[in-house]
This record gives structure tokens, sequence and C-alpha cells, in this order.
């Protein structure tokens, strides 16, 4: 009869021993899936931290604004080639942004409002990766020239379209 508990005991004392084992793995894996989330978060933190925003537009004065009552706009001028040039905005086009290989990096749709004053206002804003060197944007007929990542001021670049009006 010793004997007999005495093997129930051993055997009780290894399966014991392999759970106590296999939940000192378990947590070990649990250690490890919890140190990769915190890796996961790191990165992206870093990913987000690396963008850079692009926004950029277009003002026009309120003399070469005409305004409808609903808040719409279009241009106004007796120049036929700003009519033609400012009035594709008014199609809403999308606003690409090229890094310096001239890959396209970014994208946003051109917004129209009306100022306080009466005055057209295109505009975009998009979020770009960083590390791109140079960026230009092109929306419909305009082409900016390059502006360099460096001039970057709170991982912010601002385009004004008038530049190359």
């Amino acid at each position: 009869m010793r004997k007999k508990n005495w093997r129930t005991l051993t055997v009780a004392a290894v399966f014991a021993a392999g759970a106590c084992g296999a939940t000192g793995n378990d947590a070990g894996e649990h250690e490890g899936l919890l140190d990769k989330l915190a890796e996961d978060q790191r990165q992206a933190r870093s990913e987000f931290e690396a963008n850079i925003t692009v926004m950029g537009g277009l003002l026009l004065s309120p003399e070469a604004s005409l305004v409808w009552a609903d808040d719409d706009c279009a241009p106004l001028s007796p120049d036929t080639d700003f009519m033609e040039r400012v009035g594709e905005l008014n199609k809403s086009p999308q606003a690409r942004v090229l890094d310096a290989s001239g890959d396209i990096v970014g994208t946003a749709q051109v917004t129209t409002t009306v100022t306080d004053d009466g005055a057209c206002h295109y505009s975009f804003e998009t979020t770009v990766p960083a590390g791109g060197n140079f960026y230009t944007v092109e929306v419909a007929s305009f082409v900016t020239d390059a502006i360099p990542e460096s001039e970057a001021r709170n991982q912010e670049l601002i385009f004004d379209l008038k530049d190359v009006l």
C-alpha cells in the first residue's frame, strides 16, 4: 500500500511540476507578446512623428472673387488665362505631393471656402512621410517649385499657389 501511495504522489508531483512549468512558459510567452506590442507602439509613434503636414492653397483678393449667396465662389478677372487656370480649382481637383524622386507621397482634395471679407480661398492639406528631401505640389495646371524638407517648421510645409500663378 505504501508503494502505491508513493507512486501516486510521484506521478502527482510530476504532473504538478509539468503544470507549473507550462504556466511559467505561458507567462514567458505572454511577456514576449507584451514586449512585441510595446515595440509596435514605439514604431507606430516613430512613424507618426516622422510625418510632415503639407498644406497650401490660393487666396484671391475680394476684388478677384465672385461670391454667390450660397458661399460658393469663382475667380473674377478680365484676364482669361487667370480665369481658366484658377477656375480649374473650382472643380475640387486633387493636390498631389511629390518627393525628390518624383513619387507621389500624398494626396488631398482642394476645397473652396469664402473668407469673411468675401474672398475665394482654395486650400488643401495632407500628411506625407518625412525623408523625401524635397517636395513639390501639383494641382490642376499648377506645379510648385520644390521646397526642401529642412524648411519645415513644426513638421509643416506650406505651398502658396500664387507663387506659380
